[in-house]
């Protein structure tokens, strides 16, 4: 390539944008994070020409033949786009961005490198300015209405109750591990009964406690931190080899503490078995319910929410398993798309974050 050809911006994108009196097209500029209405459409057939390198001067030649442009009206066109960085040249730092992502691609962590251009350049909050915290979320309440529903919870499905954790017994357990953090599990027994899972998921998952701020609307406490009280984590646990429980897969109900039987553990058994080359006595699949936290982080960087959220709950979990002597092997690879069908939820909407497979 030379100093003189130029190409389409590797990291824009065309979308169609519609309205009830018409319909147009704007381009998107990830790099940049700015958008432009695309006013021509013949545009779109001149960006497919610089789809690989071309000479300025050619696609020039291309606009006036091809595309019926006056020659004023082509060098007009070519230095628009060239000047909004939709048409880039080799020395342009795009394309620098593009060799560093196809080297990302190469491990499979293209889409993370896609947001991480998306949002890199994004505005954070001044948190010390003089509007505080609480003073925007309660526009934003004002603004979005009331946040989403506290508890997600499934109706006309077979339940079971987890009865009530004894909370002396156990607290004691777990200051104990918090304190020596470290020490190897001791249990010697085969099957995890009913009263250890209902302790995990308790302490894990459950609710602790409320509080209501004026003008915003309850929040749930639990024993994990989160973003803005806002706990998107929701627990399903696929029952393998649990005294006194079903074989199957559950929703983890926080607001009655007990289990919502919504499947077969087949399609998790399955799924879990090739990346852990063995049958646990139970599967808990984390997952994010992205509106509750979407009501309060409203930009690009929102998805760092949920991630922390359950980077928190991780070990949580983790010092729960040890203070009930039991081991925890948390797993990332596994085949999302087929656990979400099992799990009959929308990987949108609700995406699967990991999975800790219990022994």
């Amino acid at each position: 390539m030379t100093a003189s050809e130029v190409r389409t911006n590797p990291f824009i994108s065309v979308m169609p944008h519609f309205e009830e009196d018409r319909s147009r097209y704007i381009i998107r500029d990830f790099h940049r994070n700015r958008s432009y209405e695309i006013p021509n459409y013949g545009l779109l057939g001149l960006l497919g020409e610089a789809s690989e390198w071309i000479e300025r001067e050619e696609l020039k030649v291309l606009a006036e033949q091809k595309h019926e442009l006056s020659k004023e009206a082509a060098e007009s066109v070519v230095e628009m786009l060239e000047s909004k960085n939709i048409l880039a040249s080799p020395d342009s730092e795009v394309f620098d961005l593009e060799r560093e992502r196809k080297q990302w691609e190469e491990f499979g962590w293209g889409v993370a490198f896609d947001y991480y251009v998306c949002i890199r350049d994004y505005p954070y909050y001044d948190d010390n300015d003089s509007e505080s915290i609480l003073e925007r979320v309660v526009k934003r309440s004002e603004r979005h209405g009331p946040p989403p529903a506290l508890y997600k919870e499934y109706e006309d499905v077979p339940r079971v109750e987890l009865g009530e954790v004894d909370d002396d017994e156990t607290l004691e357990s777990i200051a104990t591990v918090l304190a020596e953090d470290g020490r190897k599990p001791t249990r010697n027994e085969s099957t995890v009964d009913a009263e250890t899972l209902s302790e995990v998921l308790f302490y894990s998952f459950g609710e602790t406690g409320r509080q209501t701020l004026e003008g915003v609307g309850e929040f749930l406490l639990k024993t994990s931190p989160s973003g803005g009280s806002r706990h998107p984590t929701e627990a399903y646990v696929a029952v393998l080899d649990v005294d006194g429980i079903e074989r199957g897969v559950y929703h983890y109900s926080v607001k009655e503490h007990g289990l919502e039987r919504i499947g077969t553990a087949k399609g998790v058994v399955e799924s879990l078995r090739r990346a852990t080359g063995s049958t646990p006595s139970f599967v808990v699949v984390f997952t994010s319910v992205l509106a509750r936290d979407m009501w309060k982080y409203r930009d690009p960087r929102a998805f760092r929410i949920p991630n922390h959220d359950v980077g928190h709950l991780m070990e949580t979990f983790r010092l729960v398993c040890v203070a009930t002597d039991l081991n925890v092997m948390f797993e990332q690879e596994f085949d999302k798309q087929q656990l979400a069908a099992e799990l009959e939820i929308d990987r949108l909407t609700e995406p699967i974050l990991v999975c800790a497979s219990v022994y």
